[in-house]
């Protein structure tokens, strides 16, 4: 617990979460950081958890689908600031074509 409270660094294994994290917050006296980890262990009872794939061009998908996200947003935005409604659904059907 020293090391999160002194880095920021969160535990990243199923048993450091499930059996460290939660036994160990009594011990935390810096009341943010109690805060914090109160938040993540919530998130961890409530959230579903992925593990990107592993394949040789998914650095490059990834950073080609936040570019082109972006620029959905930014024309949308575009179009919104010249008195043009688009509705978010649409936005998001010109985005999957």
């Amino acid at each position: 617990m020293n090391f999160v409270a002194n880095t920021g660094y969160l535990p990243v294994t199923k048993q450091a979460f499930e059996d460290d994290l939660g036994t160990h917050m009594d011990t935390v006296e810096d009341p943010r950081i109690k805060k914090m980890l109160t938040s993540v262990l919530a998130m961890y009872e409530d959230y579903s958890f992925f593990t990107a794939p592993t394949y040789a061009d998914f650095d490059s998908d990834s950073d080609n689908y936040e570019k082109d996200f972006k620029e959905l947003l930014s024309d949308n935005r575009t179009e919104y600031l010249a008195g043009n409604m688009i509705s978010a659904a649409d936005a998001l059907k010109d985005f999957k074509n």
